[in-house]
């Protein structure tokens, strides 16, 4: 192919996304029909209100399905499982029609694209052929970026996978041995680089036995420059300095605790006792409190707290990577530029072979609350029907609290057995928030799925419209656990001998082997609302030396940590949350904490970057609560001159000398020294120290609220 018609290159990429949107097509015509039934949205939707938990707003969409013409057998229009694994999983004609983009975008010098759709062709590619082909196209990228190791990774997987046909007639077709010949060059680049010698000079000499045979290529000049470096690095015995990747990506790593216990105390009940797998606290410092019907639950500290000092340390029950599936692993979210492919799907995959097996692989032990493969059930094509929907990044958060918890643990925390016979009060979404969130569970434990489903969703304050829209998500949703093979009882399994079991709420009496569909679409509509008020982002900063990338922070998705989402919000917060890789995370003081006060964290809006109206409106939007934290209670306002919130210091009698000469050094020198060195790039362990104690500074010498003060937290908190 001379010439790359990229228009219609990509008019055929966009054709294969849409087709992925059939199954949802489907659905949404399936629900419109039987809501049609019922006469105007107006007079069902009055209906609809009255439902008051998340069980019976499924069922009132499920009545209508079934009352509707045909009932429940209006699904098996749906796809199924084979045809799903069939159109959106791997095909090499989708594989190449990426490698061809990322060459064109290549020669238009996006680098970022060039290499998204490289990494795609790896990812859709089904023969051994076309993975040759799109290794060897990402090699190539990643080589000129500078990338060298993964370079050589991707390489020497071409040539793992060309040990398979070597004994073929595949082998031999023309197409195939240049492209080796590409690889071989790149390998024997990328081994003199990094100073192998003897790998470098066997790559090139492939290179050379190649091009010789044709007529005079600008390669076989490279591969007879390649081949002279070599015999003249071995011969001068030059001590080269050590090779560094040009790429650099700082995330936030999880601190160690010393003292920590593994439980938190409730004073408000019996003390809560040490399951082995819950946050880890230091030995004493939080406590859970009621902080009322606006408040909720959430926590305090026992005793005197300092700027910088780790209140908790956690791990996500559930994550979302709803963005850059090309660039992160989607086991252990480190950012990776030469992904192995997950073999079951085109849509993920993964920095490791360990990571590759961990989420797939059925040997692996389950505690018996997590499940052992967190990527069965949306793999085979199944990402693809949830992942194109406009609500993509909840929807696949809410799918992961399921897929993440095993289906016998499920089953047992709504039926109130098994683990949970004694401590069960039901699950929220059969039998409402009141009846589970007046006690805390007795064991806060963050694997454990009793932590993710005690969390408050706010369906009391959520218009009618994004109640319905979220039912009809779950019930969705249900059916793509369906097709990607969850236990259940679908609806083609439903008759007049079961549909009591579909219609009634779960209980100890009448627990099932497998969940009814039902009760799945509930559980899922309860997480999906509670995702939304719960999830914390998660990202990363990434810096480039060349002119390909500047400096930029990477949203990247969201998890859930069930403890971190106690915490109550404020405009102007004392501690923040950092996520770190693999879905961890600690809490950390912004600012000094008395013993007995409040945690509080930013849910976003802050005083230093909103007036309160708009911070008021999108607390509103997102999360459902007018906010009277003392920022908004007292109205604060940093437009106040600085002079005028100086204090002086204890024991420094009548004057603020002392006061006001800290107070020039931490506003002329201080500030202005530490944003320079952290737009330069200069993330230091000292410059995290140095802000540190500045915070502490200026909270001794200028009153609330101070811009100098709420800078200092701000810069502390991005240097963390």
């Amino acid at each position: 192919m001379d010439t790359i018609d990229i228009e219609k290159i990509l008019s055929e990429l966009l054709d294969h996304e849409n087709s992925q949107t059939t199954s949802l097509e489907i659905y949404s015509e399936i629900v419109d029909n039987a809501m049609s039934t019922l006469g105007g949205e107006e007079e069902w939707m009055r209906d609809f209100h009255m439902a008051k938990t998340d069980f019976e707003r499924i069922c009132f969409l499920l009545k209508a399905i079934q009352n509707s013409n045909q009932g429940f057998a209006h699904f098996s229009k749906l796809e199924t499982r084979g045809t799903i694994a069939r159109f959106y999983g791997k095909s090499d004609r989708i594989s190449e029609l990426n490698r061809l983009c990322s060459l064109a975008e290549w020669n238009k010098n996006n680098v970022s694209r060039a290499l998204h759709y490289a990494t795609s062709a790896v990812f859709y590619a089904l023969s051994p052929e076309q993975k040759i082909m799109a290794y060897s196209r990402r090699c190539n990228i990643l080589f000129n970026l500078g990338l060298i190791q993964e370079a050589i990774r991707d390489g020497e997987q071409s040539f793992m996978i060309i040990q398979t046909i070597q004994d073929t007639e595949t082998f031999k077709l023309p197409f195939l041995q240049e492209e080796l010949a590409h690889v071989h060059l790149c390998l024997g680049e990328s081994y003199i680089i990094i100073d192998k010698l003897a790998e470098a000079r066997m790559h090139m000499k492939q290179v050379f036995q190649f091009y010789n045979r044709l007529p005079h290529s600008d390669l076989l000049e490279r591969a007879i420059q390649g081949i002279a470096k070599c015999d003249e690095r071995s011969e001068s015995n030059e001590l080269l300095e050590a090779y560094h990747s040009e790429w650099q990506c700082h995330r936030s790593e999880l601190p160690i605790l010393k003292r920590w216990r593994k439980n938190r105390e409730n004073v408000e009940g019996p003390e809560f006792e040490s399951s082995g797998h819950s946050p880890l606290v230091p030995l004493g410092l939080l406590h859970l409190k009621n902080a009322g019907p606006l408040g909720g639950w959430t926590m305090v500290v026992t005793r005197n707290v300092s700027v910088g000092e780790v209140l908790l340390l956690d791990k996500a029950y559930a994550m979302s990577l709803y963005s850059e599936r090309t660039t992160y692993c989607y086991t252990c979210y480190k950012r990776c530029h030469n992904l192995l492919p997950c073999s079951g799907c085109p849509h993920v995959g993964f920095c490791s072979e360990k990571c590759a097996k961990e989420v797939v692989n059925p040997d692996r032990p389950s505690d018996g609350r997590k499940h052992a493969q967190p990527h069965l059930y949306d793999c085979q094509g199944v990402l693809a029907c949830f992942c194109s929907s406009i609500n993509e990044d909840l929807l696949h958060a809410a799918f992961k609290c399921i897929s993440n918890t095993t289906p016998e643990c499920l089953l047992d925390y709504c039926c109130s057995t098994g683990k949970y016979r004694e401590s069960g009060r039901g699950h929220q979404a059969f039998v409402g928030a009141e009846n589970v969130r007046n006690v805390p569970p007795l064991v806060f434990d963050s694997t454990d799925y009793s932590s993710v489903a005690w969390l408050s969703t706010c369906s009391d304050k959520m218009k009618d419209e994004d109640l319905w829209r979220y039912t009809l998500n779950a019930l969705f949703l249900t059916y793509c656990f369906h097709i990607g093979g969850y236990p259940m009882m679908w609806f083609d399994e439903f008759d007049k001998t079961n549909e009591s079991l579909f219609f009634s709420a779960p209980s100890a009496s009448n627990r099932p082997v497998r969940i009814p569909a039902s009760w799945l679409a509930a559980c899922l509509l309860f997480h999906i609302q509670a995702n939304d008020v719960n999830n914390f982002e998660f990202g990363e900063v990434v810096f480039k030396s060349k002119k390909y990338f500047p400096q930029s922070q990477v949203s990247l998705g969201s998890c859930l940590f069930p403890s971190l989402s106690l915490i109550n919000h404020s405009c102007e917060p004392s501690a923040a949350i950092c996520v770190t890789d693999k879905g961890r995370a600690f809490l950390y003081a912004l600012q000094p904490i008395s013993a007995g006060d409040q945690i509080t964290i930013s849910y976003g809006p802050s005083l230093l970057f909103m007036d309160k109206c708009n911070r008021q409106r999108k607390l509103e939007n997102c999360y459902y609560f007018t906010c009277n934290c003392e920022v908004c209670e007292n109205n604060w306002n940093l437009e106040t001159p600085e002079t005028e919130r100086i204090k002086k210091l204890p024991r420094s009698g009548r004057h603020f000398s002392i006061s006001l000469q800290i107070y020039s050094i931490l506003s002329h020198e201080w500030f202005p020294w530490l944003e320079e060195q952290y737009i330069e790039g200069n993330w230091t362990l000292e410059n995290l120290k140095a802000s540190a104690k500045c915070v502490e500074l200026a909270y001794k010498v200028l009153g609330q609220p101070s811009l100098l003060l709420s800078q200092f937290k701000q810069i502390f908190k991005i240097y963390m």
